[in-house]
């Protein structure tokens, strides 16, 4: 047997358990368990989720409401063409489709800038995370994982987008 095993759980609620078990084994001599380290990363963890969760619902709120005011000022901006096409017979979704078009655009671009930014603050900062939390993966996900990610936050893009304008198309347009 070799002179030290290193042993990781999936969840770190089941490290003192481990632990316990390999306390009570007769063949092992002394097992190193950290759990003030273990508890401070966890509490670190879970702060700083709750401080992402708090800010992506800022920014998702900020990125509804911008598309809602620039669309409303774009429909602002259009008053007078929007009156002919009342005028000559256009029905309500076809006056607001380009609108809707256009906060679809609006998301789309927002979160292929977002991913590509996200993109380089990982690639720019994961070795020297690597190196100061040497041994703890950080990102233990596969590259699919990855593109699944950049496809959920552009699907989230072009929602926040059509309910941004379809939202600016009800108050503004009345149609």
């Amino acid at each position: 047997m070799p002179a030290s095993i290193e042993v990781s759980t999936y969840k770190i609620e089941d490290l003192s358990k481990v632990a316990s078990i390999l306390q009570k084994n007769p063949n092992v001599e002394e097992v190193v368990f950290q759990q003030n380290i273990i508890e401070t990363l966890s509490s670190w963890t879970r702060a700083l989720r709750n401080i992402g969760g708090g800010v992506v619902a800022f920014l998702l709120l900020t990125s509804l409401l911008t598309t809602l005011i620039v669309v409303g000022l774009n429909i602002s901006l259009h008053r007078d063409e929007i009156e002919i096409m009342r005028l000559v017979g256009a029905t309500a979704n076809y006056i607001r489709t380009p609108f809707i078009f256009e906060g679809i655009f609006y998301g789309a671009v927002s979160a292929a800038v977002a991913t590509t930014v996200l993109w380089g603050i990982i690639t720019w900062f994961s070795p020297a995370l690597q190196r100061i939390f040497s041994g703890i993966p950080l990102f233990p996900v596969s590259p699919s994982v990855f593109g699944y990610l950049i496809l959920f936050e552009i699907a989230a893009g072009v929602a926040v987008g059509v309910i941004g304008s379809f939202v600016a198309t009800r108050k503004y347009l009345m149609v």
